[in-house]
């Protein structure tokens, strides 16, 4: 039998990364689920990939503006990751790092 290295990929993939989501969590998904589940995955694994909370939130936004209806509503998205998000961003975060961080041994976006 032929073993098939894309799939073995995937099955590791799915067993050290998170891939759920919430949608735009508290906000009206309109028809953004697209940008706000690359939001979730980046929050959800930012251990794992290195990306800043910045860099997530810009990028949702990005996202967002190029969507029906999304030119304004971006920033008000934006906003409210930028505001609320910390929480969730911190929550995935390794224990450890995240015990630093509340430990305050450094600030982080």
């Amino acid at each position: 039998m032929k073993s098939n290295p894309k799939k073995k990929i995937r099955d590791i993939a799915r067993e050290v990364l998170d891939f759920s989501t919430d949608g735009c969590t508290m906000a009206p998904d309109l028809d953004f689920f697209p940008c706000c589940d690359k939001h979730d995955f980046a929050y959800r694994n930012n251990h794992i990939t290195g990306i800043s909370r910045w860099d997530a939130d810009w990028e949702m936004k990005e996202c967002i503006k190029k969507r029906p209806k999304g030119k304004y509503l971006a920033w008000i998205y934006w906003l409210g990751a930028r505001v609320l998000g910390w929480a969730a961003f911190y929550d995935f975060t390794p224990k450890a790092t995240k015990q630093s961080i509340e430990g305050g041994f450094g600030w982080y976006s």
